[in-house]
């Protein structure tokens, strides 16, 4: 049979008789149940980015292949009667998936082809890079950093063109032309690749002017004045350079004392009667440093504090020969010489012999005390005699201040070595201790051995000798003595350990002391001590004195030292201190000294700089090397090595440690000394516009170019000329540095793991900064405000930025430890601390989950914050006070007079909130301050709870305590859930209201009205009351001696009852209308908060409190819970909160008493109440919802930029620092 063909069949049936019956006649065609074979070698013919060509080996048929179907991605594509298919319908770059399947005319269908996997062509360039920046680096190197481009496929590369000519290509988002040409305009731009070759259109042209290698000229015509504070003020004129000076460096007695961009500066730091003198050099941008200015020396006025001391220490004693007669009222009252007994008298007197000294001379007042001039008193001091020479000695340095540097007392340091040799018998010589007992003082912070030995005079720390012992030291002598151990090396003591106490102690250190205690105790940079190489039996000693309580220290260790004595004991104290003594050895060097740099010169001498090294033992000292050769050593982070000559000099340090592990030696730094006879190169700018070159000093730090100069010749040029040189990139970064350091204050920002610093309990990635990530990191957090500035201003936003900012600025270090994000693209390098980029926090901290950072510009920023600070009874209102200040250029202090004389101010309870005199102030400032409510004064978010326990709020413990004083109401002005003081007025700004009243931000906002009680306390009788059974009466323990305690408050209660008339109930009550707020009644709007202070006698009767629902005509439409307490010791306050229904008019607030029904109970009821309050609250009218804000500070900043004076203050903000 053949399929498909037609067959027809007959059928007749032939009886025996040989007849056939009608034939049956069937046509049958055969079906085609065969496949067609399956295409094979399916392949791509042709392919583009938008375009896919397939064909394939033809099938083959039983009958005949009609055509094919087409599949991509196991979807029906298409059909095709031809054995190849073009797919128009794919994008570039893409990646599919191909099948082929043949049917016949029957519609039967092979099997699918083999898969085919094909990728179109990349077709698709990457976008446009955007973001290019130039710098600088050196007079022949700009780097270039710009923003990742993105693309279809990938970006494989970036071209860089300089004046449209590719000069190099890069895989980063960073290139460093090496190739420039010092002092010439370039124009750059940025191509990006993808790996198919496509190119992006170029990035918009960036222009830069390569670095020089001129230096400035040497600042002139430096003077210097001592102002009236007796600080010294210097000035100068300007030095010129070819690109502009940028910073002018003070070195003050060949040290660098500061650097500014101004032309003056004052030294805040010298003492009187010293001499000193000052130079300046001037620094361009690219680092060239000019030679000296003129040198100016000058003494402040005044005595000395080294003469001051030598007085007290040799003469004052003394002195008391001369009291009898030159005191006033005695034989002497009428010369020119006049001695104090009083508090001060030391100062006092001191001054009294320089006048005399002055006045007569040195040599006169020597005779008259040794009798060789006659004088009422006679000889005082025998010319011989050793007080004659002392006091000769004082004598000389009064009559010259300026010489007192160099007369320091020669004394000195023996004493302060006698003093300490005191300690040697059991502290061991020079701080090393002498046995188990006593602990190693050598090498401990200074600070630290002054408080360990104030707390031994007070008692605060535990001793066995050393409280006596300490008491006999002055406050001058425990200062000495602390310097004088702090300058000795460590040296630790030689002891066993066991390994297994030693695994066990440091678990505990781990888990109670790391946090401050770090490098395993060996470090003794947070504490001022250190706690590894000391002696077991002391450590252990001293350890449980704090655990137990019998030496005081701050909270923080308190509870870690009572949780670790509570959790190991005896066992575990001993652990902790086989582990401390188990580091006693080390072996690894310091860190290599970073940065080192060569800051300042004089013909003769250059001081070096660098940042200092880290060691787990700390670093003792740096070896200082000049081309290769020693040439001494510093413990501090500079060094000025003097007595050169002109020639060039090279410049190594080392690091090294208390057990003398040297670190590798720095990287070098070139030091060119220039004779002062060869003037340095510079542009003489002549003929311009005097105005311009002040703007251009003031706000650029630098001075104009000649093109500039000779652009602004008429007003209109010069606005033009000056905006082009502002818009600059980068041209602000640095007024705008100092503006904002000037008002923020940053340098006393907190740093990352003190007090009020970024903590690793809200931020845990701080525990995983390598020690140079978190230096750079505290670094950033101090500048966090001021980089918020420079971004502002750099990139031209807008200045409400500055408290509305949905976003940070810091560095990526910092970025790390916050876990924040940049607002695009990323940073480029992750080591790089002066890379900055806006960031957004994703979490407020680690012990609230998920809860959002709410960023507001500056304000929510942890230098803000913690260079502000506030403490539980400032309450923020130092924080607002600052915020008016710097933003809104109002000083709040100058609204009124601050009453100084209180006995005026009126009996009020919370004068802040109710006298006159004091809400001028209090009004403006108490509602910002209240903005600031969720950051309490360690700077921390809610920091009353540690993610587990405790009130989320910063409020003070003491105001929610029982302790606190009430309110109007005689009630707790804490409630349940509050983040704000009520005693204080609510979050607001301009008589708007932020959304949450005292509670969390955007929960309703209430105006609760005072108590509507006509008689809340029972000082005026029963007036108002309707009594409707029973007996109410005001009474007291005067009246009625069954009454068991004084009233809560005033001189009477109410007894809900009769102290005398047997009664079974009383049932009394005040009705309050509140009609007038109907419509907010009806609207469901409506709450009353209610209560009392309840007690009774021996707990046996009952007083109850509730309110009753009325409508208009008197029905009862309800009631709220019943209040009762039967407490007899003491008095139990008891409040509510309830919703007011619907169609509600009258409030009846009923109080019973009800007599026991015991059958040993008397006859009388003995139910007490007192301070009741009935307080009626509605949603506040004057509550502000401003779209988009999420927390108190959001809100605040969106008000405070809405106000006129923000315009005002914007302009006092930098108008402050410019002028300075």
């Amino acid at each position: 049979m053949q399929a498909t063909k037609l067959y027809k069949y007959t059928v007749s049936a032939v009886w025996p008789n040989g007849k056939e019956s009608r034939q049956a006649i069937l046509d049958v065609t055969i079906p085609d149940t065969q496949a067609p074979t399956v295409p094979t070698k399916l392949a791509v013919q042709a392919l583009t980015p938008v375009s896919v060509t397939l064909i394939w080996t033809a099938a083959t048929d039983n009958i005949a292949v009609k055509g094919y179907q087409v599949w991509r991605d196991n979807v029906l594509l298409g059909e095709t009667s031809t054995a190849g298919f073009v797919d128009n319908t794919v994008k570039s770059a893409g990646k599919y998936s191909y099948k082929v399947m043949a049917m016949d005319t029957s519609g039967n269908l092979s099997a699918a082809s083999a898969a085919l996997s094909v990728t179109t062509k990349d077709g698709t360039g990457p976008t446009t890079p955007t973001g290019v920046i130039a710098e600088v680096l050196t007079p022949t190197q700009i780097v270039l950093t710009w923003e990742p481009a993105s693309d279809n496929v990938g970006v494989a590369s970036y071209q860089i063109l300089r004046n449209s000519v590719k000069i190099g290509t890069s895989t980063q988002t960073r290139f460093t032309d090496s190739k420039a040409v010092q002092n010439t305009l370039y124009r750059y731009q940025v191509v990006a690749l993808d790996a198919a070759g496509n190119t992006s259109a170029p990035s918009a042209v960036v222009e830069v002017t390569s670095g020089d290698a001129t230096a400035p000229s040497a600042p002139s015509n430096l003077t210097a004045q001592v102002n009236t504070t007796q600080q010294v003020r210097l000035a100068w004129d300007a030095a010129t350079d070819n690109k502009g000076v940028t910073k002018y460096r003070i070195v003050r007695d060949g040290r660098l004392l500061g650097m500014t961009a101004l032309l003056a500066y004052t030294d805040t730091t010298v003492q009187i009667g010293r001499s000193y003198t000052y130079t300046i050099k001037a620094l361009d941008a690219a680092g060239n440093v000019s030679l000296d200015s003129n040198a100016v020396t000058i003494s402040p006025d005044g005595i000395c504090e080294t003469t001051q001391l030598y007085y007290q220490q040799h003469v004052e004693s003394a002195m008391n020969n001369c009291i009898t007669c030159h005191v006033a009222g005695g034989m002497g009252q009428n010369t020119r010489f006049i001695l104090s007994t009083a508090a001060d008298s030391s100062a006092r007197n001191l001054g009294a012999i320089s006048s005399v000294t002055k006045i007569l001379g040195k040599q006169t007042v020597l005779d008259k005390v040794s009798g060789k001039i006659t004088h009422g008193g006679g000889a005082i001091f025998a010319a011989t005699s050793t007080d004659y020479t002392l006091l000769s000695n004082l004598l000389g340095q009064l009559e010259t201040p300026g010489q007192c540097t160099n007369v320091p007392d020669v004394n000195e340091p023996v004493m302060t070595a006698s003093l300490a040799a005191n300690c040697a018998s059991c502290h061991g010589t020079s701080g090393v201790s002498a046995g188990p007992a006593t602990p190693g003082l050598g090498g401990m912070g200074k600070q630290y051995l002054s408080k360990v030995l104030t707390d031994y005079q007070s008692g605060h720390r535990a001793s066995t000798v050393m409280q006596r012992i300490a008491k006999g030291y002055s406050a001058d002598e425990i200062s000495r003595l602390a310097e004088f151990f702090s300058q000795q090396p460590f040296i630790a003591a030689n002891q066993e350990t066991d390994a297994t106490q030693v695994a066990r102690g440091r678990e505990l250190h781990t888990q109670y002391c790391a946090s401050c205690h770090t490098s395993g105790g060996k470090d003794v940079s947070l504490t001022g001590t250190r706690l590894a190489g000391q002696w077991k039996p002391y450590m252990q000693h001293t350890l449980k004195d704090y655990a137990a309580g019998r030496s005081q220290t701050n909270a923080k260790m308190a509870d870690a030292m009572s949780l670790l004595y509570k959790a190991a004991g005896d066992n575990g104290i001993a652990a902790l201190a086989e582990f401390y003594a188990s580091n006693a050895k080390d072996t690894q060097p310091p860190e290599k000294p970073t940065d080192l740099e060569a800051v300042s010169y004089t013909p003769t001498s250059t001081t070096l700089t660098w940042i200092d090294s880290s060691d787990d033992w700390g670093v003792l000292h740096y070896d200082i090397y000049r081309d290769g050769v020693w040439v001494g050593k510093t413990s501090f982070n500079t060094f000025t090595d003097s007595g050169l000559k002109t020639g060039k000099y090279q410049y190594t340090v080392v690091a090294v440690d208390i057990f003398s592990n040297r670190s590798v030696a720095s990287d070098a730094v070139i030091s060119v000394m220039t004779s002062d006879e060869v003037a340095p190169d510079g542009v003489l700018l002549m003929n311009y516009s005097d105005t311009l070159r002040k703007a251009s000093l003031l706000l650029l730090n630098r001075l104009p170019t000649q093109a500039e100069t000779d652009a602004a010749n008429t007003e209109e040029a010069y606005r033009v000329t000056l905006r082009q040189m502002m818009d600059a990139k980068g041209a602000m970064d640095a007024f705008v540095y100092r503006a904002g350091h000037e008002v923020f204050l940053s340098s006393g920002a907190a740093s990352i793991g003190s007090g009020s610093g970024l903590s690793a309990s809200d931020f845990p990635a701080i525990n995983s900064l390598t020690q140079d990530e978190k230096n750079a990191a505290s670094d950033a957090e101090r500048k966090e405000p001021v980089f918020l500035l420079q971004y502002l201003v750099g990139n031209d936003k807008p200045w409400t930025d500055a408290l509305t900012a949905d976003y940070t600025v810091t560095n990526p270090q910092l970025a790390k430890a916050l876990g924040a994000k940049p607002v695009s693209g990323s940073f480029t390098n992750a080591k790089d601390a002066k890379e900055l980029r806006p960031v957004r926090i994703p979490q407020v901290s680690a012990r609230y989950p998920g809860k959002a950072f709410a960023h507001a510009g500056v304000m929510s920023t942890n230098a803000w914050l913690s260079r502000f600070p506030t403490t539980d009874t400032n309450r923020n209102r130092h924080r607002a006070s600052r915020l008016y200040k710097q933003f809104m250029a109002l000083d709040i202090e100058e609204l009124a007079q601050r009453p100084l004389d209180d006995s005026n101010n009126g009996n009020y309870l919370v004068p802040t909130m109710q006298n006159p005199n004091c809400m001028v102030c209090h009004t403006i400032m108490e509602p910002v301050a209240g903005a600031f409510r969720d950051w309490g004064a360690n700077a921390r978010y809610l920091q009353n709870f540690d993610g587990t326990k405790g009130g989320k709020d910063s409020l003070a413990n003491v105001y929610k305590s029982g302790s606190y004083p009430l309110d109007n109401n005689g009630q707790p002005w804490y409630h349940t859930d509050d983040t704000w003081y009520r005693d204080m007025f609510p979050t607001g700004f301009n008589n708007s209201t932020a959304p949450g009243g005292y509670g969390n931000y955007a929960s309703t906002t209430w105006a609760s009205s005072a108590n509507l009680l006509k008689s809340p306390s029972a000082e005026n009788g029963v007036t108002g009351w309707t009594v409707n059974k029973g007996i109410l009466e005001a009474s007291n323990t005067t009246t009625c001696s069954r009454i068991p305690r004084t009233p809560k408050t005033g001189g009477k209660l109410y007894q809900v009852g009769s102290c005398n008339t047997p009664v079974n109930e009383t049932l009394a009550w005040q009705d309050v209308d509140i009609s007038s707020s109907a419509i907010q009644v009806d609207q469901g709007k409506a709450e009353i908060d209610f209560g009392a202070y309840f007690s009774s006698l021996g707990g046996q009767d009952t007083p109850s409190v509730w309110v009753e629902y009325l409508n208009s005509a008197g029905k009862s439409l309800g009631k709220t819970a019943v209040l009762t307490d039967k407490t007899s010791w003491t008095w139990t306050a008891k409040t509510a909160t309830a919703k007011v229904p619907k169609s509600v008019r009258k409030l009846r607030f009923t109080v019973q008493g009800l007599r026991s029904t015991q059958t040993w109970a008397d006859k009388y009821t003995d139910a007490y109440l007192d301070d009741l309050f009935l307080l009626f609250r509605i949603p506040d009218s004057n509550v502000l919802n401003i779209p988009g804000t999420q927390d108190n500070l959001q809100w605040l900043g969106k008000q405070l930029v809405q106000d006129p004076r923000f315009a005002k203050g914007g302009v006092y903000f930098w108008y402050k620092p410019l002028f300075k």
